[in-house]
C-alpha cells in the first residue's frame, strides 16, 4: 500500500468514527434532559405534583385576563374547538403589518441568495447578523395582539419561546420537522405561521390532525415523542380513526396559521414544486411543562439583548422568561435535537 493510499484510509476512518460518535454524543448531551423527561412523564409525578400545580397557576392568573378585539377572540374559540385558525394578515389588521411584511420580503430575498449559493439539505434560516438586520420580524411577534391572543389561549403569562425565518427547500425530503409529530414543550403550544410566498400543494404546507384524532393516535402510539414519516402516520390513523382527514393549509402569501402543536399532529408537508417561505412564532407559557425543550431560537443571551434594544418591560419578560425559573431546573440542560 502506498503511503498517500495509507494516509487517505486513516482520514476515512477517522471521518467515519467521528460521524458514528455523532449520535452517540448527542444521547450524552441529552442524558439529563431525558432522564428529567421521564421523571415528569411519571404518572404518579404528573397526577400528584405537575397537574395540581398547574391548575393553581391557572386559578391565580384567570382574574388578570386581558380583553380582546373581535377577531383575536375568534382565533382563540377556534384554537379551543379545533386546535387551529387560519387567517391572513389582511383580516387580522396588526399595526405595523405592512412594514413587518416587507422587512421579511426582505430578508427572504437575502436567504435565497444564500440558498443558491450554499448546499442545503431542506432548509435555509438566517444567521444572527441577519436577523439582527431586521429586527422588526423578531420584535413583531411580540405586539400586544399576538400576545393577547397566546396568553387568552393559556389563560397564562406568555413566553415568547421561537422566531424562526426559514426557507423550505423544494427537494422533497422527509426529515426533521418535515415529519409528523407533536410538540413537548408545554401543555398547550401556539405556533404563528405567516407565508410570505403563495403556498399550493407540492409547495411544503403546514398540515395537521384534528385534536381528538391526535389524542387516539398519541394513545395508540404511546410516545409523544415520535417522530412518524407519512406512511407510517397515514397508516397509524387510518387504524385507529378512519374517519379523520388530515388539513392541508394552502393559501396565498401572508395567510397565517394559529395552531396548538402540543395538541395536534403535524408537520411542513415536504415540498417538491417550489420553495416555501415562511416565518414561525412560538409561544408557551413562563412556567412550560418541560423548560429543557423550549429555546430553539438558539439565540445566546447577548444576542437576545440586542433584539430586546427598545422593548417594553412586558416584552422583555416574554423574552427573559426564563429568568423566573427556579435554579435547578434551569440546569437542566436544554435537549439537542441534532
Amino acid at each position: 500500500m502506498t503511503p498517500m493510499r495509507s494516509v487517505r484510509n486513516r482520514l476515512t476512518e477517522q471521518v467515519g468514527q467521528r460521524l458514528q460518535l455523532s449520535p452517540l454524543r448527542r444521547a450524552v448531551k441529552n442524558a439529563v434532559p431525558t432522564l428529567a423527561e421521564r421523571v415528569l412523564s411519571h404518572s404518579w409525578v404528573e397526577n400528584r405534583v405537575l397537574r395540581p400545580r398547574y391548575q393553581a397557576y391557572l386559578s391565580h392568573h384567570q382574574a388578570q385576563q386581558r380583553s380582546l378585539f373581535d377577531t383575536d377572540s375568534f382565533v382563540v374559540d377556534q384554537l379551543r374547538d379545533r386546535g387551529q385558525c387560519v387567517t391572513t394578515l389582511t383580516e387580522l389588521a396588526i399595526l405595523g403589518q405592512e412594514s413587518f411584511f416587507q422587512s421579511g420580503q426582505q430578508l427572504f430575498q437575502t436567504l435565497e441568495q444564500r440558498v443558491k449559493s450554499d448546499r442545503v439539505k431542506f432548509q435555509a434560516t438566517p444567521d444572527f447578523s441577519l436577523l439582527k438586520a431586521h429586527a422588526q420580524i423578531f420584535q413583531w411577534g411580540l405586539n400586544s395582539r399576538l400576545l393577547g391572543i397566546a396568553e387568552s389561549y393559556f389563560g397564562l403569562p406568555v413566553a415568547y419561546d421561537t422566531c424562526l425565518c426559514n426557507i423550505s427547500v423544494g427537494n422533497g425530503l422527509e426529515t426533521a420537522t418535515r415529519r409528523w409529530h407533536l410538540d413537548n414543550e408545554d401543555r398547550c403550544v401556539l405556533k404563528v405561521i405567516i407565508y410570505f410566498n403563495d403556498v399550493a400543494a407540492g409547495g411544503g404546507p403546514f398540515q395537521c390532525l384534528d385534536p381528538e384524532s391526535s389524542q387516539t393516535v398519541l394513545a395508540a402510539a404511546g410516545d409523544r415523542c415520535a417522530f412518524f414519516i407519512s406512511q407510517t402516520f397515514e397508516a397509524l390513523v387510518q387504524s385507529q380513526v378512519p374517519t379523520a382527514a388530515l388539513q392541508t393549509c394552502t393559501g396565498p402569501a401572508g395567510t397565517v396559521i394559529f395552531v396548538d402543536t402540543a395538541k395536534v399532529y403535524h408537520r411542513g408537508q415536504p415540498p417538491v414544486s417550489q420553495s416555501r417561505r415562511a416565518i414561525t412564532f412560538g409561544y408557551c407559557s413562563r412556567r412550560p411543562q418541560r423548560p429543557f425543550r423550549c429555546s430553539r431560537n438558539q439565540l445566546s443571551r447577548s444576542q437576545l439583548n440586542q433584539l430586546a434594544e427598545g422593548l417594553s418591560d412586558e416584552q422583555k419578560a416574554c423574552i427573559f422568561w426564563q429568568d423566573e425559573l427556579p435554579q435547578w431546573i434551569r440546569r437542566i440542560p436544554t435537549y439537542t435535537y441534532g
